[in-house]
């Protein structure tokens, strides 16, 4: 997890296995230290590399969705290269909250630089990624 100068705190590198309860509650933890800090904007977003991991379960993505823009006031979770699943998980706990633009979800080149294209629905990241 690390955090960039503009404000915005990302979160890799992605996990290699699923996560056990322990480990994903480590990564709370660390969220919430970064995102708890003074100088930490709540105009910012925090950016989560997923990597199409596989690992991404509901549950997770519920729960990360829910810290980062309700528990934490951060207007925006910036998503890079989830799995549709993953994707879907997100956009769905978006809209449940009411925030339905609260999620972006980008995607990355071969070499892993980050494209300015914008998804703000799965059927626009679908279209794009396939």
């Amino acid at each position: 997890m690390s955090r960039h100068r503009n404000g915005n705190v990302v979160l890799e590198p992605p996990p290699v296995h699923a996560l056990t309860a322990e480990e994903a509650q480590g990564h709370m933890r660390q969220l919430s230290i970064c995102v708890s800090e003074a100088k930490f904007a709540t105009t910012s977003s925090v950016t989560a590399h997923c990597w199409r991991n596989e690992l991404m379960t509901r549950e997770y993505a519920e729960e990360l969705y829910r810290l980062v823009t309700n528990d934490y006031g951060v207007p925006r979770l910036r998503v890079i290269d989830p799995t549709p699943d993953a994707a879907a998980y997100l956009f769905e706990a978006a809209r449940a909250a009411g925030k339905p633009e609260s999620v972006e979800v980008r995607i990355s080149d071969a070499s892993g630089r980050t494209s300015h294209a914008r998804f703000a629905t799965l059927g626009e990241y679908l279209a794009a990624a396939s």
